[in-house]
């Protein structure tokens, strides 16, 4: 498997899967993923738990 055509799975799962547009949810994604099985784990986690939309207070 190719890095682009992971990427683009990555992408694909962000914006579809968890529907968001940041750019922070795919490198956190592309981290801790080397195949698509760790990228549909990772985006079930983040789906079940609802870690992807951390909120920050400043």
């Amino acid at each position: 498997m190719q890095d682009e055509e992971l990427a683009l799975y990555i992408a694909n799962g962000v914006l579809r899967e968890l529907n968001r547009k940041s750019m922070r949810g795919l490198i956190r994604i592309g981290r801790k993923s080397k195949t698509l099985k760790d990228v549909d784990e990772t985006v079930q986690t983040l789906k079940k738990y609802g870690l992807e939309s951390t909120s920050r207070t400043t």
